[in-house]
Parts: C-alpha cells; sequence; structure tokens
C-alpha cells in the first residue's frame, strides 16, 4: 500500500474505490457498517464535488 497524491480520471470514466485498487483510509470513528460518510472531491477542471461513502467493514464488498 502506498499513498499518492492525485488519480487521473478520464471524462466520462468512473472509479470504484476498494481494497484491491484505489481506497480511502481514514481515522477510526464511531462508524457501522452502512453508515453514510460526507466527502469532497476536488477535480483539476471542473472543481468540488461533495458525495457519501458507504462505510463497509473491512475485507467485505
Amino acid at each position: 500500500m502506498r499513498a499518492v497524491d492525485s488519480v487521473t480520471i478520464r471524462a466520462g470514466a468512473t472509479l470504484a474505490m476498494s481494497p484491491q485498487g484505489l481506497d480511502v483510509m481514514v481515522t477510526a470513528r464511531e462508524w457501522r457498517a452502512g453508515d453514510l460518510v460526507p466527502f469532497e472531491l476536488h477535480f483539476r477542471h471542473s472543481g468540488r464535488v461533495e458525495t457519501l461513502a458507504v462505510v463497509v467493514r473491512p475485507g467485505t464488498g
């Protein structure tokens, strides 16, 4: 596992984050599987997008 500063996503493409590819690790809180966590994604050409991430248990979906 290694940290990256940015990821290139071409126009019209999608990015699915997973333990087998790119993922986001955050400091553990009192989250439970199924909780929604707000994130802000910043794009070079289209600006900021607010979204929600679903909390999953490590090693699942």
